[in-house]
């Protein structure tokens, strides 16, 4: 609980302003990935059965979708689901859980549903997009995708799955453009930092890499994908070292051959 905020335990009435505003903290804790936290504090405003309890549970789901815990979110988010078979966005967490546990059946239904219930919710369509992507139809992606950025062209999900897409693509220059043009408008979003590293690997600027995942790495220290780039970065830049040190070596042993060589028949001459 945080210091300020009138205890729950203590309300015996139902208070919609009292449950909207525990409500909100628990997805700023959600948003901090004070996941436990935020389903603590859920959990109990469950206990008083009001008209918020499909957010409730859909939020619980979330948790647990984040915690990696896909037994329980689906639990949850059934639950929210039974409460409004019509709840879109339960029917978008539904298809998410449904990916990370390789559900392929249930994992188009309910983000087909979601998208059928909200046509205009572009989140619900670029995740149908990057499951073309994770499927390998990458130029399918690439095309929804594409139409989608005339729509919302700073939308920083399209972006990165643009930039993925053009990248399984092989379309190197598109990739460059996109990961800019993204980091203009977002310079401090890991993910695209992360892609500004593999960037400066492919061009084997080896010490601008390092400085890019350092940097997302500041942002979202779990960031695995950064994590690797600078290793690769740091495993780059020794290589080339130890092969600067090997050429110098091998330019000083060819000087002193000519030397020696020199010398020998000097000595020859003599």
């Amino acid at each position: 609980m945080w210091v300020g905020f009138k205890s729950i335990d203590k309300i015996n009435l139902v208070d919609n302003k009292f449950i909207v505003s525990e409500i909100t903290k628990a997805y700023y804790l959600c948003e901090i990935k004070r996941y436990n936290e935020s389903n603590e504090l859920l959990n109990k405003l469950l206990t008083y059965k009001s008209k918020y309890d499909k957010f409730i549970f859909k939020s619980i789901g979330e948790n647990n979708f984040f915690l990696k815990n896909y037994t329980k979110a689906l639990h949850s988010t059934e639950a929210a689901l039974k409460i409004d078979p019509n709840y879109d966005d339960a029917h978008f967490l539904m298809s998410k859980i449904h990916h990370r546990i390789k559900n392929k059946a249930e994992k188009h239904k309910h983000i087909d549903i979601a998208i059928e219930l909200s046509p205009d919710n572009i989140q619900y369509q670029i995740k149908k997009a990057t499951y073309l992507h994770d499927s390998h139809q990458y130029n399918k992606a690439k095309e929804e995708l594409e139409r989608l950025e005339k729509i919302e062209p700073e939308n920083s999900h399209l972006l990165y799955a643009l930039c993925i897409t053009y990248d399984n693509l092989r379309k190197r220059e598109k990739f460059n453009s996109k990961v800019s043009y993204a980091l203009s408008l977002y310079p401090n979003n890991s993910f695209f930092l992360e892609l500004l590293s593999l960037k400066h690997l492919r061009e084997k600027n080896y010490d601008k890499a390092i400085l890019s995942a350092e940097a997302s790495l500041m942002i979202d220290p779990t960031n695995k994908d950064a994590q690797d780039k600078l290793e690769l970065g740091i495993f780059g830049k020794n290589k080339e070292n130890r092969d600067s040190s090997y050429q110098v070596f091998l330019t000083f042993a060819a000087i002193l051959y000519v030397i020696l060589t020199i010398m020998t028949i000097s000595d020859y001459l003599n």
